[in-house]
């Protein structure tokens, strides 16, 4: 969309000078008219070609830490009483250079030509997701928008610090994974492939183990290419297969089935699920619209299917605890705080408690990851570590008995 500067000037004959986003000359018009300002003067903006810009890349896209920023310092300014657009000014300046400041800044071009906060922000749906529309709609409605911002603010703090959770959680397994295949590669590569030249000067059989290594190396150094393109296929038609509805269920149910990490990604689910759906609730939110927005942010379909299904059950009359303990992923424990809150009235506060809960469980599993996936690491690094070692050392015990004799 193209950049307009304007000089104007306002109902107090104050001058005013900016940038405007619109799709055309005469829309940038209307616009700066619809605000009540007098203009002196409209003309485009024309982008200088520099080298820097010219290799300059801006992704169009925004950050869960920037969005997590803007939302706090957007509350915080309202909260102060600072008006809207003065404040989505100020954050405009401090995210210069980003995409953020182009979408702030087309915000706050809407809003002078009429439009609500929340359909300005509509417009930018790659950015602001069904969740957090919602949520600053109902704050816009009750003319508690600033509120409405510190929930998003917390709830997106909350996703960084779950994501870091599960970052923490699978890097120790990976990292020693990788270094399996990095050993395994230089053994195969490097080391056996000169033990073999010196081992076929000297007629005797080798070992098993020595010999399926070699095999190895041979079907790498002859046919790597071809296994090299068969791999790129493979991970092309399972990434392809997890895009369809069916491989993304097939995946996700693989997901929870996982030893150890299955009940930890479970677990975060949950406290996800748990910790949204209270927060909406708080926000006037209706049940049926939240569980829609919910199963949304849990990033499986197994568990949205499941709160598909209590959605359903409530439209039909039943309530949510009842529908909770028909579906088998949600611990007995929820279901009993559910049915509590219900009859109390104060479900999300409850909901608050359960997911306080996950996140304690989840921060005793991550912290007792290595205890407990450590003798399966060991077990497998040890096998590794002794077959790769009798493959060279047989042969060796095998030249020296020959030289014996």
């Amino acid at each position: 969309m193209p950049t307009f500067k304007y000089r104007a000037r306002n109902k107090f004959g104050k001058l005013i000078e900016g940038d405007l986003q619109a799709e055309s000359l005469d829309s940038a018009k209307e616009k700066l008219i619809s605000t009540e300002l007098t203009l002196l003067s409209l003309s485009p903006v024309r982008e200088r070609k520099t080298l820097k810009s010219f290799f300059k890349f801006q992704p169009k896209r925004v950050k869960l830490t920037e969005l997590v920023l803007f939302s706090r310092q957007l509350y915080t300014l309202l909260d102060a009483g600072v008006p809207l657009i003065s404040s989505l000014e100020s954050l405009a300046q401090q995210v210069e250079g980003t995409y953020l400041e182009t979408v702030i800044k087309n915000i706050i071009s809407d809003i002078r030509s009429g439009e609500s906060f929340s359909q300005a922000l509509e417009k930018f749906p790659q950015v602001f997701n069904h969740l957090y529309l919602n949520l600053i709609k109902a704050g816009e409605a009750s003319g508690k928008l600033d509120e409405a911002l510190e929930r998003l603010a917390t709830m997106g703090e909350y996703e960084e610090e779950l994501r870091a959770r599960i970052h923490s959680a699978i890097m120790y397994p990976v990292i020693l994974i990788l270094a399996l295949i990095a050993t395994f590669i230089l053994m195969v590569t490097f080391v056996l492939p000169r033990f073999a030249k010196m081992f076929s000067r000297f007629k005797t059989a080798l070992p098993l183990p020595t010999r399926i290594l070699l095999g190895i190396n041979y079907l790498v150094s002859h046919y790597g290419i071809f296994i090299l393109g068969g791999i790129l296929i493979l991970i092309f038609i399972l990434i392809k297969f997890n895009q369809t509805p069916k491989g993304r269920e097939i995946f996700d149910r693989l997901k929870l089935k996982i030893p150890i990490f299955g009940p930890l990604f479970l677990k975060l689910i949950l406290s996800r699920f748990t910790r949204t759906t209270a927060e909406l609730i708080r926000s006037g939110i209706p049940i049926i619209k939240t569980l829609e927005l919910a199963k949304e942010i849990t990033g499986n379909v197994i568990v949205a299917q499941a709160i598909e299904n209590i959605k359903t059950g409530i439209n039909s009359g039943e309530s949510m605890q009842s529908m909770m303990h028909k579906e088998k992923i949600f611990p007995p424990m929820v279901t009993q705080m559910v049915a509590i809150g219900e009859e109390t009235g104060k479900i999300d506060e409850l909901l608050i408690k359960v997911s306080e809960y996950f996140d304690y469980q989840v921060n005793y599993t991550i912290k007792n990851l290595t205890t407990l996936i450590e003798p399966v690491i060991l077990l497998i690094l040890g096998g590794a570590v002794l077959f790769m070692s009798l493959s060279i050392f047989l042969p060796m015990w095998n030249l020296i008995y020959l030289f014996k004799k």
